[in-house]
């Protein structure tokens, strides 16, 4: 695991472009991620990528 081991990052707009890159390398360094993106299918996209990557991620949409 990487440096953010046991750490919690949240992110807002994590279902765009950038954002959805930010998430995956929060997750890469060991952070459990938790987003939230303007729409629920990208929200769930990004979740179940990084979890299908051995990640923790969860999210929702406003």
């Amino acid at each position: 695991m990487g440096s953010l081991t046991d750490k919690v990052a949240i992110v807002r707009g994590g279902s765009g472009g950038i954002g959805s890159t930010i998430c995956e390398r929060l997750a890469q360094e060991g952070a459990v991620v938790v987003h939230y993106g303007g729409h629920a299918s990208s929200a769930n996209k990004i979740v179940n990528k990084i979890k299908t990557n051995g990640g923790q991620a969860g999210g929702g949409y406003v």
